[in-house]
């Protein structure tokens, strides 16, 4: 995978990471943080079989 397409997917999971734990902490939503996880994992194996793994 091109590196550009890889620090994308990384920096928009780090996003999503970080607002998964915001609502952890000031809601106690911990469901937030398993569909982050699922989602960050189901595009980064989308992005892996798109531009070779």
């Amino acid at each position: 995978m091109p590196w550009k397409i890889a620090e994308t997917i990384a920096a928009d999971a780090l996003v999503r990471l970080e607002g998964a734990t915001l609502l952890l902490a000031l809601f106690d939503d911990s469901h937030a943080m398993e569909r982050v996880v699922d989602a960050v994992l189901m595009d980064a194996n989308a992005a892996a079989s798109a531009h070779g793994k």
